[in-house]
C-alpha cells in the first residue's frame, strides 16, 4: 500500500510539473479577427506587446500557473483589460489559450513554440 501511495505521489509531481510548463513561451494573440499582440510567459511573469501603438495594455506583470493555464495577478492586462485567467486549449494542431475576464473571452492566443 505504501508503495502505491509513493508511486501515485511521484506521478502527480512529475505530471504537474510538465502540465505547468505547457503555457510557457511565446503566443500570438487575436481579438476577434484582428491581431492583438504578442504574449510571452516565463516563470511567474508575462510580457505583452500590443500591435496598437501606445496601447496601455502593453507591459509586464505577474502570473501564477495552474494545471490548465495561468492566473494573471497584476500588470497592464489586469489593470487595463480586466484580464483574470488564461486557459489552455489542446486540440489538433497548435496549442491555444483563451485570455478571459470575469465575463468574456478577450483574446485567443496560439503558441509560437510548436505545441506549447
Amino acid at each position: 500500500m505504501r508503495r502505491i501511495v509513493l508511486t501515485l505521489a511521484l506521478s502527480l509531481v512529475l505530471t504537474g510539473g510538465a502540465a505547468a510548463q505547457a503555457f510557457t513561451g511565446n503566443w500570438a494573440c487575436m481579438a476577434g479577427d484582428k491581431q492583438a499582440g504578442l504574449l510571452t510567459i516565463y516563470g511567474n511573469s508575462y510580457g505583452f506587446a500590443s500591435t496598437t501603438f501606445g496601447d496601455k495594455s502593453s507591459g509586464t506583470g505577474a502570473i501564477q500557473g495552474y494545471s490548465d493555464g495561468v492566473t494573471f495577478a497584476d500588470g497592464p492586462l489586469v489593470a487595463n483589460l480586466g484580464l483574470q485567467v488564461g486557459r489552455l486549449l489542446a486540440g489538433e494542431g497548435a496549442v491555444s489559450m483563451t485570455l478571459e475576464s470575469s465575463s468574456a473571452i478577450l483574446m485567443v492566443c496560439t503558441s509560437l513554440n510548436g505545441g506549447g
